[in-house]
């Protein structure tokens, strides 16, 4: 942490030709009423200080139909300040997560409004076109089953409807709980090919999710997609049933998949839906297959043996993992901020902290960087100082660079009028 160094108070006066010199300073440190930073630090301060630090246009309602069956479906579309329909755009696609309540084939779809504040607010800040799915059902696991629709198609129509409508330059997926797992499945899949994703709530692996939740939840989560699925449920005697979920727990058996993507990976350790803690369930979602290897499996679900080599090992260049021990299921485990600078090269990738709800980042260097088994893994207290590499956020550090500002040219004025009293 940065600690400055108070003025001195030795009750002296200033000379009087210090004045220009201080209230420089004080400006260039201050700025003048009303300013804000500008550059790499303004990409952060929309998460710590939410919308109302941009003006954000109101989104629009995009109809387009399922080219599997001709469902009508929606999407949000919420378009960056100052966007011009000649130019060319980023586009970041958000899922939103499942409900606990089943209801299929929603003319229009449903759930798009679920989307993130600070993800709103930072892609119109950065430049990119955000969209956030109206999806046919409320449990929303974003595969395609027999009962539950077309749900992965449906991603993959939105996409192609948007793109026919702006001119997109790169793709870039977020998603939420089961969401997460929707984006993971687009890519590591091949059905789409994003320059980078994030996740919040993370599931890389169905099986083991299904059964924590089976075991600590009641079969409330699991009971929808049961629905999906016809009421068939996930075991070794239901083939089709393990396919699917095999499909859906992409990332656990093929995470080479993932090689050369931007991946943003948030995780936290009270999360009691999607389990990142070793004292709660064997196998952690964003660290197991993530950061290291592991053969734990939920065989009573019919999940095969495998010990998959790490994410980290194949790729971690590409990788920034976040995690925060206090934080529960919540899509403010991502710093929304530090995502965008990361996809564009501003923020490093690596290990770090934060502090919920996600904002500032502690780099941190912790025994499972080269673990090579699910030992120890991310339960441990945080760290005492939370901030941006700095100790501050940027947007933390631009209001206490503008208190030391102010406070140097106040200063400097008030010891040049005593000065000027004391030569009349």
């Amino acid at each position: 942490m940065i600690r400055f160094k108070p003025p001195k108070q030795d009750g002296s006066s200033l000379p009087s030709r210090s004045l220009p010199f201080l209230l420089i300073v004080g400006l260039l440190l201050g700025g003048v009423p009303g300013s804000t930073l500008s550059g790499v630090g303004a990409v952060y301060e929309a998460q710590a200080a939410g919308p109302a630090t941009t003006e954000l246009s109101p989104p629009s309602n995009v109809s387009y139909n399922s080219s599997a069956d001709g469902l009508a479906l929606s999407y949000l579309e919420f378009l960056p300040a100052g966007f011009q329909s000649s130019a060319s755009y980023p586009l970041v696609v958000y899922l939103h997560g499942a409900g606990n309540a089943y209801s299929q084939n929603v003319s229009g779809g449903m759930g798009g409004l679920v989307v993130p504040a600070g993800l709103v607010s930072n892609a119109s800040m950065s430049g990119y076109i955000l969209i956030s799915l109206n999806t046919r059902s409320s449990d929303s696991f974003y595969v395609n089953t027999p009962c539950g629709g077309p749900q992965q198609q449906d991603v993959v129509d939105a996409i192609a409807h948007e793109e026919s409508m702006r001119s997109v330059s790169r793709l870039y997926l977020v998603g939420f709980s089961a969401g997460s797992n929707g984006v993971l499945s687009l890519a590591g899949h091949g059905l789409e090919h994003p320059a980078g994703i994030a996740t919040a709530g993370t599931i890389t692996d169905f099986f083991q999710t299904f059964a924590y939740n089976i075991a600590n939840n009641g079969t409330g989560r699991y009971r929808t997609f049961v629905y999906s699925e016809c009421g068939v449920g996930v075991g070794p005697s239901n083939t089709s049933v393990v396919r699917t979920v095999a499909y859906m727990s992409v990332f656990r058996f093929h995470p080479e998949n993932f090689s050369g993507i931007k991946l943003f990976i948030a995780a936290g350790g009270q999360d009691t839906v999607a389990p990142n803690s070793y004292s709660e369930w064997p196998y952690a979602n964003a660290n197991s297959t993530l950061l290291t290897a592991t053969s734990s499996i939920a065989s009573n679900l019919g999940e095969s043996a495998n010990t998959t080599q790490p994410y980290y090992n194949i790729s971690g260049s590409d990788l920034l993992a976040l995690y925060d021990p206090l934080a529960p299921h919540d899509s403010t485990q991502i710093a929304y901020g530090q995502m965008f600078g990361f996809w564009g090269g501003v923020v490093a990738p690596g290990l770090y902290e934060s502090t919920y709800p996600a904002r500032a980042l502690t780099p941190v260097t912790l025994p499972w960087m080269s673990g090579t088994n699910d030992s120890g893994g991310h339960d441990r207290t945080p760290s005492s100082d939370s901030g941006l590499l700095l100790g501050l956020s940027s947007a933390e550090l631009g209001l206490t660079l503008g208190a030391i500002g102010v406070g140097v040219a106040t200063v400097a004025l008030v010891s040049w009028l005593r000065n000027r009293r004391t030569l009349r």
